[in-house]
This record gives C-alpha cells, sequence and structure tokens, in this order.
C-alpha cells in the first residue's frame, strides 16, 4: 500500500517504513536489556493494525501482560504516544517516514 502523501521521503510504502520503525525499537530495547537487566526476559515488540493507527506494544517475551510503546497513524506516518491501550495521545515531533527524526528519543525517554 502506498502512501502518496510520504512516499516520497523514503522512497517507500507505510509497512516497509513501519518495519524500518519498529526494528530500531526493539534495537534499542535490546540493547537496554544487554546493559542493564540480561537477568530477566527479553522485551519483545509487537505491531497490530487496527482501523486508523497501528498499536506498537511491549511486552516479554514468554509473558502475557504488554503495554502500549505508541501508536502510528496509517494515513500519515504520524506517531502517538498512547493514553491507554485502546487510545492515543498526543502526537510527538515524530514520522516514520521522516529518516533524519530522532524517533525513539521522542517517543521514549533515553535510558
Amino acid at each position: 500500500m502506498m502512501n502518496a502523501a510520504n512516499s516520497n521521503a523514503v522512497g517507500g510504502d507505510f509497512d516497509t517504513c513501519l518495519g524500518a520503525f519498529v526494528a530500531q525499537e526493539q534495537a534499542r530495547f535490546d540493547a537496554h536489556h544487554a546493559r542493564s537487566t540480561p537477568s530477566i526476559a527479553r522485551v519483545v515488540v509487537t505491531v497490530e493494525r487496527l482501523r486508523r493507527f497501528v498499536r506498537v506494544a511491549k511486552g516479554s517475551s514468554g509473558d502475557l501482560s504488554r503495554s502500549v510503546h505508541c501508536f502510528v497513524e496509517i494515513a500519515t506516518g504520524q506517531v502517538y504516544r498512547s493514553e491507554s491501550w485502546k487510545a492515543a495521545g498526543r502526537p510527538v515531533a515524530v514520522n516514520i517516514y521522516d529518516v533524519q527524526a530522532p524517533v525513539v528519543a521522542c517517543v521514549m525517554p533515553t535510558f
């Protein structure tokens, strides 16, 4: 699915840019885990496509409890904080199509 409004930023579609965003977040969680909490279960990032947003959740592997990391708007690629499991909060100054944006620093505080 091409996103005509933002396809020129990376030259890719929404799914490609979302995959890169999720891979970047997973690498960030893995680095933090190796550095500070190697004795507990690894945090795994998952995505779930909703009607207007994609929910990016995090949780321990092998554990059923998860929490929302952020929401990504499908139409624009804008990243939103989460208010709850089902609701997106206010947007952050990040878009998954903008390869120059420090995505992880805006979504979550630096460890």
